[in-house]
């Protein structure tokens, strides 16, 4: 079960959901500094959310582990253990998007962080973390228009060291549009 604070903002959705969701480290510091977009802001108040408030949005998820806001407010969350992408909206079912190819599952490690590209409007690009064998990487998927089906676009970072466990995996961009990706300790990375 996912739970989202009736807030409109999309970190304090995310604080909240990753207090539910299972995970071995604690939001990084500056995660309540980050900004959402006046989108999701809106989005959010046009579905009645209320500020302080705690609605939940989806049920039946199997290991969900990463999130991610789309620009219209909406939700993906990523399966760790089925390697599956769901697009969910409150009051709505979950809809599965796609599978994502070549992930390998071990006792923390799957299909782990989501981040949307910040130009998801134009380019409809979503990055993904993955545990494989023999090292992690992040890839970048296309998904389609109608959000129903999703393909891998290219592997943009490979070779991240690899173990059973502690694969870290979350994914975000910063304010100036520098992606971040965790392991075991820190990495960044961009794509442009």
């Amino acid at each position: 079960m996912i739970l989202i604070p009736r807030t409109g903002a999309a970190v304090t959705a995310l604080l909240c959901a990753l207090a539910v969701l299972p995970g071995c480290a604690a939001p990084e510091s500056g995660a309540s500094q980050m900004s959402t977009t006046p989108q999701s802001t809106t989005a959010a108040v046009a579905r009645g959310l209320v500020p302080g408030e705690v609605t939940e949005i989806a049920r039946g998820l199997a290991m969900p582990w990463g999130l991610a806001f789309l620009p219209d407010g909406s939700t993906l969350v990523s399966e760790r253990a089925s390697a599956r992408i769901l697009h969910i909206r409150p009051g709505r079912d979950p809809v599965p998007i796609g599978t994502v190819p070549g992930v390998e599952v071990s006792s923390e490690g799957g299909l782990l962080g989501l981040a949307v590209s910040p130009a998801f409007d134009r380019d409809r690009t979503v990055y993904a973390y993955v545990s494989a064998s023999p090292t992690n990487r992040v890839v970048t998927l296309r998904l389609a228009p109608d959000l129903r089906s999703l393909r891998q676009e290219r592997v943009i970072v490979e070779g991240v060291e690899t173990a059973d466990r502690h694969h870290g995996g979350r994914l975000r961009f910063g304010p100036d549009g520098t992606a971040y990706a965790s392991e075991l300790g820190h990495r960044t990375w961009d794509e442009s």
